[in-house]
């Protein structure tokens, strides 16, 4: 019988999802603590200041099997702090037959994207452990990301029948019922999910999308513009309006969603919305979910929230040169421009040659009108790319630092003979002639750009005094 065709009893699923793991059970009874000795652990450093573990991992697999418990994740090689993990669960599973800890190995699996190996660890933390409703929510969560969707939902109703107050488990379940086309099940689940959170966008989405397709399409209409209204800047909300538009013939409309949608930053997937899986992923103490997170929280211009994520890399990482880059950035965003020096100059230290880190270093020095810093590092990058328009650029907005302004004038001129075109040089010139209270200049650049095709409606714009201030980064 098909473990993805089958319907499972929960034993039978504990059993399904252990035998996916490549494991029949957990083989020790929780009542006969097993003492085993396991290897010890060393560290070195690697070139990004991190502690990497050195372990034997063919005694540790055969003391995993001495406890019977499946192998252990391979630990050579990854951060100390996540093996540490491993070796204190396999310690709390041996002198206290704690079932929970099985649970937090299988984060740690999850966490190395090792999803299939973590089935078994939920598995047996379910079965063993005193957070039930969490391990089998856990294995439910994971089954559905490796699309076994007969699993996955027996789970997650488990795990709704022990604690139906978690709003996320409805709008999975929800999204399951859709996609095996169950949709009375599923338009029940996303209005539960509604009743538990409000706000929560991909319960609004599924119950549009549910409505959709059942044929009620004014329904749908209704639900995807609550959508929309719940949260504007949800690509997801924009496209189910859009293909609403579509079925009810109004194709402009539904254009212009459909536009919309492609400009706004995409999720990803349920780790945008689903608490407990990121609790799953930060207790796994890897690192390794991270920069997706962080690229979330840039899409969104969440700058707090990607900084608090970076810093995390780099208290781990004290050598990561990009991740050094990108929090000095962020602090630069917030203000703080002397944390942003202190930062950039400690990858500097690491990388001294580094073009990314000088542009870095460039626009720092720019932002507190630090003249002589920015024409060192601006001339560093020209020197390495003395074609590249934006490092001519970079050098004209020093030269504007350092108070040259003829000269920076001059740079800018020179390269719009070059590209006559370029919208976002022509905002850079603009700035310098405003902020240098030369109007008539000013005026007579965009009067040119007029000409242009492609720069005429921002030319026009500002010429109407409709522009905004662009600060005009290059």
């Amino acid at each position: 019988m098909s473990i993805t065709t089958a319907r499972w009893s929960a034993p039978g699923l504990l059993a399904a999802a252990l035998l996916l793991a490549g494991w029949g059970f957990v083989r020790r009874s929780p009542a006969a603590p097993t003492a085993a000795a396991l290897p010890t652990l060393a560290s070195t450093q690697n070139e990004l200041g991190a502690q990497i573990a050195r372990i034997d991992d063919e005694a540790l697999k055969a003391s995993f099997a001495e406890l019977g418990l499946p192998a252990p994740p391979v630990c050579s090689g990854l951060e100390t702090t996540v093996v540490e993990l491993v070796l204190q669960c396999a310690r709390d599973w041996s002198e206290r037959r704690d079932g929970d800890a099985l649970g937090r190995i299988g984060c740690v699996q999850l966490g190395l994207d090792q999803k299939t190996e973590a089935l078994a660890w939920f598995a047996a933390a379910e079965r063993f452990g005193a957070q039930r409703e969490r391990w089998v929510y856990l294995l439910g969560a994971t089954c559905q990301s490796l699309s076994l969707d007969g699993p996955a939902r027996t789970a997650l109703e488990s795990a709704r029948a022990l604690d139906a107050r978690h709003a996320v488990t409805h709008a999975r379940l929800g999204e399951l019922n859709l996609e095996a086309q169950r949709i009375p099940e599923a338009l029940a689940s996303f209005e539960l999910a509604l009743k538990l959170a409000p706000d929560l966008s991909i319960a609004a989405v599924g119950r549009a999308r549910a409505q959709l397709a059942k044929g009620d399409v004014q329904a749908a209409f209704a639900a995807a513009q609550a959508a929309v209204r719940m949260q504007p800047r949800d690509f997801a909300a924009r496209r189910v309006l859009a293909d609403v538009l579509a079925r009810l013939g109004r194709a402009a409309e539904a254009q212009r969603e459909a536009r919309t949608a492609d400009e706004l930053p995409s999720y990803q997937g349920w780790g945008t919305f689903d608490t407990r899986l990121r609790e799953a992923l930060d207790e796994s103490r890897s690192l390794e979910h991270l920069p997706v997170e962080v690229s979330s929280a840039l899409a969104v211009q969440d700058w707090a929230h990607a900084r608090r994520l970076t810093e995390r890399i780099v208290a781990r990482r004290p050598r990561d040169t990009s991740a050094l880059r990108l929090l000095a950035g962020l602090c630069a965003t917030q203000g703080e421009h002397a944390q942003a020096r202190t930062l950039i100059d400690r990858a500097l230290a690491v990388a001294p040659d580094d073009t990314e880190l000088l542009i870095t270093s460039a626009e720092l020095a720019i932002a507190v009108v630090d003249g002589e810093r920015a024409l060192n590092e601006s001339a560093r990058v020209l020197a390495r790319a003395p074609q590249s328009t934006d490092a001519r650029a970079l050098r004209a907005r020093a030269l504007f630092a350092a108070r040259r302004t003829e000269e920076a004038l001059l740079e800018l001129r020179r390269l719009l003979l070059e590209v006559p075109e370029d919208q976002a040089l022509h905002e850079l010139m603009l700035d310098m002639l405003r902020r240098s209270q030369r109007a008539a200049e000013a005026r007579e650049l965009l009067e040119r750009a007029l000409t242009h095709k492609s720069l005429e409606a921002w030319a026009r714009a500002e010429l109407e005094g409709r522009g905004t201030p662009s600060g005009a980064k290059r």
